[in-house]
């Protein structure tokens, strides 16, 4: 399996992420998702300005976790083009029949979309497997806060997606055999 990841160029504060009865502590919710997981290979995906300010920061820690991790750098998404090779890079890196789970945590402005519009393509597309699409709350009520921020898996909301390629398949065409299965 192969986990996906955004960094972005927020302040990032430490707190507990928790997901499945499992618990841990750090300021970048990949790291969580990677003890959680352990993924064979972690991917962060990154603009030029959120290296130049996070990556070494989240490189201490990765290291420190035990973890290790390629960054690759992309556009910061200020045109049609940039986000279409966004879009190119992100399912450049998958290869067929793959296994992976995103983590949409700390992507900034349109990533957390573009990253699902590549998990769903990377899916019906190539035959990848969608594991977990991760998204860590972090200080989700910060008025009766314990210090924990829950990791919420958003992929069983991906078949959102296929049931209304198959309602508008039905109600185009007739056709229910997609609603079926």
């Amino acid at each position: 399996m192969k986990l996906l990841t955004f960094l972005g160029t927020n302040d990032y504060a430490e707190t507990n992420y928790k997901w499945s009865g499992a618990s841990y502590k750090s300021a970048y919710s990949c790291i969580a998702c990677a003890e959680f997981l352990r993924p064979e290979q972690t991917l962060v995906f990154l603009t030029k300005e959120a290296s130049e300010k996070n990556l070494a920061g989240l490189k201490e820690a990765m290291t420190a976790a035990g973890f290790s991790f390629e960054s690759i750098i992309i556009p910061i998404g200020k045109n049609e083009t940039e986000l279409w090779d966004i879009f190119d890079i992100i399912t450049a890196q998958i290869p067929e029949e793959s296994e992976i789970a995103f983590d949409i945590t700390n992507g900034q402005r349109s990533l957390p979309l573009l990253g699902l519009l590549a998990a769903m393509f990377m899916k019906n597309g190539l035959g990848i497997k969608i594991k977990h699409m991760f998204y860590g709350a972090y200080n989700i009520d910060p008025q009766f806060s314990t210090g924990d921020s829950p990791i919420f898996d958003l992929s069983p909301m991906l078949d959102l997606l296929n049931w209304s390629v198959a309602a508008d398949r039905f109600n185009r065409f007739g056709d229910s055999t997609d609603m079926a299965d």
